[in-house]
């Protein structure tokens, strides 16, 4: 129990039955049994033949299993984990405990480089316990990372959800996926997100990322995880009713306002939108200044493109005139304007989401 805990072996068995292939050891938690208990650990996930990473047994096997390297559909992936501390216990004598260190960091990374892996994941336990949005460290952590060429981090440790970023290009953060089956039950804590990725190779051209977030309430006592498509329309108890709409509403209005971030819509300060009671009304109000803005250089660059055609009409019956720059500029124009116009198609797109959002009292 509290502080130092541990999990009967059926966990792994269960983990093992949903289809786990990598368990990542490396937590706050991990040295709560000593050595004792990272033997055990080990023992167990290697006898139902996973994977584990962050924590190893000795140095032999730190070196055989430090980086996680997989294939599958001609991908290939290094997975790597890592832990901001273990609550001031030390690592014991022998073991060994991957740590948020940049400098042994880089040289894993450096290390995965030369494999020339398509794909690198890194598992950080990282974060301030029950704060909503990434710390200072995070931000930091996530610049350094993706510099060193990771593709994917996922995030735990602070008990509840923070924001995801998704660029289909460049990769994923999954900043905290909060609690997942927990008994924990207050606002924020009583339940996670389960992440579904999809890395997409076409031919020879860089691989491209989706993302897609399902949130998941723990219904407690029997601890069973309720998606959307059950939770909706599954038969609860009042008080427990209210906690998954609540929880639910709140998973939406988090996904509201990372959907705003990511469109380019400035947020002075999206924890002020987390506290307000209104958070919708908020951002109705962004949503139509934004629009208006758009609109208006919607329409500037749209008669800087009639103006553009206009000018590469005439010059066209100068002889020998070349109108390649002309062109260039016209076409670069156009792009923009496609562009504005996704981002007011995007407008719209939140505009019927708000409709359908509402806060639960």
């Amino acid at each position: 129990g509290y502080p130092c805990f541990r999990s009967p072996r059926q966990v792994a068995e269960a983990m093992k039955d949903m289809g786990v292939d990598v368990v990542a050891l490396a937590n706050n938690h991990c040295c709560d049994q000593f050595s004792r208990g990272i033997n055990s650990t080990i023992g167990i996930i290697d006898s139902l033949e996973m994977q584990h990473i962050g924590v190893f047994r000795d140095s032999i096997d730190y070196k055989s299993n430090n980086i996680c390297y997989l294939n599958h559909c001609n991908i290939s992936f290094a997975i790597v984990n890592y832990t901001y501390g273990t609550n001031g216990l030390p690592t014991p004598k022998g073991k060994i405990v991957n740590r948020i260190d940049t400098v042994a960091m880089a040289r894993d990374f450096a290390e995965i480089a030369k494999a020339n892996v398509d794909c690198v994941i890194a598992v950080m336990h990282w974060g301030e316990e029950y704060q909503r949005k990434p710390n200072v460290t995070q931000l930091r952590l996530e610049k350094f990372m993706r510099r060193k060429g990771v593709d994917i981090i996922i995030g735990s440790h602070p008990h509840v959800i923070q924001p995801a970023t998704c660029d289909p290009e460049q990769g994923i953060t999954l900043y905290s996926l909060g609690n997942f089956v927990s008994n924990q039950s207050k606002r924020y804590t009583d339940g996670g997100l389960i992440a579904v990725i999809d890395v997409i190779r076409i031919a020879d051209e860089p691989l491209r990322y989706s993302l897609e977030l399902i949130p998941v309430w723990v219904w407690r006592p029997t601890y069973t995880l309720i998606p959307p498509r059950i939770g909706d329309t599954l038969k609860l108890r009042v008080a427990d009713r209210r906690a998954y709409n609540i929880f639910i509403e709140d998973v939406k209005k988090m996904h509201i306002i990372c959907f705003l971030r990511d469109a380019g819509i400035p947020i002075n300060s999206i924890s002020e939108l987390f506290e307000e009671k209104n958070p919708e009304a908020t951002i109705a109000i962004i949503i139509e200044q934004q629009e208006q803005v758009l609109r208006e250089e919607l329409g500037q660059l749209q008669k800087q493109q009639r103006l553009l055609e206009a000018i590469k009409r005439e010059l066209k019956e100068v002889d020998n005139f070349s109108v390649e720059s002309i062109g260039d500029i016209a076409n670069i124009m156009k792009n923009k304007t496609i562009k504005i116009t996704g981002i007011l198609l995007t407008l719209v797109m939140l505009a019927t989401m708000l409709g359908m959002f509402s806060l639960t009292a």
